[in-house]
């Protein structure tokens, strides 16, 4: 049976039972308090501001999940760097280039902050 996904809680829906989540198991991984959250998501129409986490403990691209359009798998996280970027859309630069330019100064640094430390964790031996 294929689930709907014209709108973005019917995506949600459809991904999660796609790899076999429940909604608490969905919940745990993007950090919401309980599985409510995901059924409140899964039936709205517009996006949530869980877009991000949602889009990586499902992984698919963000894009797909905030429109329904563009590639819905998201790229392997064993793609060497090159090749992501030379994947990344116009489109979705100007989704990054928008979000980053929306950020308070402040925040702005801290998101680079925590960027850089998680990508230093991740080349420490």
């Amino acid at each position: 049976m294929k689930l709907c996904t014209s709108t973005y809680g019917e995506r949600v829906r459809a991904r999660r039972v796609e790899l076999g989540m429940s909604q608490r198991d969905l919940a745990k991984l993007i950090g919401a308090k309980n599985q409510s959250t995901i059924g409140n998501i899964e039936n709205r129409n517009g996006s949530s501001r869980y877009s991000l986490e949602l889009s990586r403990a499902l992984r698919v691209n963000y894009e797909w999940l905030e429109t329904g359009e563009g590639r819905k798998e998201a790229l392997s996280q064993t793609v060497p760097l090159q090749g992501v970027l030379d994947a990344i859309t116009a489109k979705e630069l100007d989704v990054l280039a928008e979000f980053i330019g929306s950020m308070e100064t402040g925040k702005l640094h801290a998101f680079m902050a925590k960027a850089l430390a998680h990508a230093a964790s991740k080349n420490s031996p």
